[in-house]
């Protein structure tokens, strides 16, 4: 049985697949999994793979579907994005980004779509313990290994 709230995360997924590829992205794969991570949407843009998390909301009066991606999030964003480049040899040398697609409304009526592009790189770069990892990451300079924390 699926439930309401599952209803409307498929809904606000199936919207932003659409609205990305609307914008020209390509795309390669929809809640791919990882190991133990999943990635909501990955698409390609350009040369570039994106890697999508979808937050879907009833409504964005309490709070920014944007800040529920927190830091244990976009550390296994980062991860999915190692091993998907890893297992897929045509991507190893493709840039990479994490985007955010925010999807405000019901089932039926999913009104507002907000596309952040890359809004966790400057976290990321700002001397977290990721920094070192994602800049080899982008540029494609080592093969797959398990980073621990």
């Amino acid at each position: 049985m699926i439930t309401e709230r599952k209803k409307l995360g498929n809904a606000g997924e199936e919207l932003a697949a659409r609205f990305l590829m609307e914008k020209g992205y390509v795309l390669l794969g929809r809640n791919v999994q990882m190991s133990h991570h999943e990635v909501d949407i990955v698409m390609r843009d350009g040369n570039c793979l994106v890697f999508v998390e979808v937050k879907t909301r009833r409504s964005d009066w309490f709070v920014d579907p944007i800040r529920a991606v927190d830091d244990e999030k976009l550390w296994n964003l980062l991860e999915a994005a190692k091993m998907y480049k890893h297992e897929h040899p045509e991507c190893y040398r493709m840039e990479f980004r994490i985007d955010v697609v925010c999807v405000v409304g019901d089932v039926q009526t999913c009104s507002q779509v907000e596309h952040y592009i890359s809004p966790f790189e400057r976290r990321i770069l700002a001397g977290t313990p990721w920094k070192a990892h994602y800049r080899k990451l982008r540029k494609g300079h080592y093969g797959y290994y398990r980073m621990g924390r």
